[in-house]
């Protein structure tokens, strides 16, 4: 297995279902049947299973609207679309950096067949990210072996880790899956599949994140959740984001202007909110253009202080930049840019105009 996508999988795992997690990641994973029964499209052939191997229907597309489909961890159909609601709980100051979704996939036709190409499409919040061409339907019976995974019902089957991940320089497929040399199938590398980014997907923090899965004519789908095919993971989104905070460069003082000859320090504020507090921040993870925080004296500990700065009751935190070392081509428009990291492992970043002036 691909070490990326193994530990990525195995993270997903002990994720469970929606939850926001440790520095600055929201995971989210919906069972197969988890999907939304007001926007989808179904045509047989067509049928769903339960985790423990029983059947909930087999080529009755109507069954997809009836409350039972929600049972399902495995399901599959000849054409048409589903899309699943992914909860996203996160601050509204969040800045979203990538999303990331995987779900293990193959072909659908009846029996099995290694060579039954079907174009899959993903779209995210209703904008196509990608198509990929799923190369076939792996069976026990045609196959080398059965499922990897627990169960083995009568129709094993199994399919394709595949991980489409959408940043601000495009969208990117990979996927994983047992090499089987005789018939030319293995493991897909990273490329990228389109040009779509994430400031395309009209992100919102905190909204519902909808992924929709559809296939064109007859080739269809097969879904497998986590006790289903050759990996132990349902359906599961990832979202990356840093938060956004105020700062204010030498508090006070306007224009801020500083003297790179100066030597000494620059005082900035990283201001706290009603839903960011600054004092989470770690003080040796501040850079301020590229420079870091100064040392108090001789030791390594960093010089920084908490303290109301603009009077609104709420703490914040005012870290000593060493002035040496901005650097001025990390400017952006004039706005020196800070990046920290919580001590809970979340980036932050905030900007503030910064004036120099000639050294003397």
């Amino acid at each position: 297995m691909n070490k990326h996508l193994f530990v990525l999988a195995s993270c997903l795992v002990l994720a469970g279902t929606s939850a926001l997690g440790q520095g600055g990641i929201v995971v989210s994973t919906v069972e197969p049947g988890g999907y939304s029964d007001v926007d989808y499209l179904i045509y047989s052939p067509c049928g769903m299973a339960r985790e423990d191997g029983t059947f909930i229907s087999w080529d009755d597309p109507s069954v997809f609207g009836q409350p039972v489909h929600a049972e399902a961890d495995f399901l599959w159909f000849g054409s048409g679309y589903l899309t699943w609601q992914h909860p996203a709980p996160m601050p509204s100051d969040a800045q979203i950096d990538s999303l990331s979704y995987i779900a293990e996939v193959s072909s659908e036709i009846g029996g099995a067949n290694f060579i039954w190409p079907s174009d899959l499409t993903v779209s995210v919040n209703g904008v196509p990210i990608g198509t990929w061409t799923i190369p076939g339907d792996p069976n026990a019976w045609y196959g080398s072996a059965k499922q990897i995974n627990k169960l083995e019902p009568w129709n094993s089957q199994y399919g394709w880790l595949t991980q489409w991940t959408v940043d601000s320089t495009g969208t990117y497929f990979e996927a994983d899956f047992r090499h089987i040399p005789e018939l030319g199938l293995g493991p897909v590398a990273r490329f990228q599949i389109s040009n779509v980014n994430i400031e395309d997907l009209s992100l919102v923090p905190g909204q519902p994140v909808s992924i929709t899965l559809s296939v064109p004519g007859i080739m269809g789908m097969n879904l497998y959740g986590d006790t289903w095919g050759d990996y132990p993971v349902d359906p599961t989104l990832t979202v990356q984001f840093h938060r956004v905070a105020v700062i204010d460069i030498k508090p006070g003082s306007d224009p801020n202007s500083v003297n790179l000859g100066s030597g000494g320090t620059v005082p900035v504020a990283i201001l706290s909110s009603a839903e960011f507090d600054a004092t989470t921040v770690d003080p040796q993870t501040v850079t301020l253009a590229g420079a870091g925080v100064a040392a108090r004296g001789k030791g390594s500990r960093p010089m920084a202080a908490v303290e109301d700065v603009n009077g609104d009751g709420l703490a914040d935190l005012v870290v000593h930049i060493l002035t040496e070392n901005i650097d001025p081509e990390l400017f952006d428009n004039g706005y020196a840019v800070l990046a920290a990291t919580t001590f809970d492992g979340t980036s932050i970043e905030g900007r503030d105009e910064i004036r120099l002036v000639p050294r003397k």
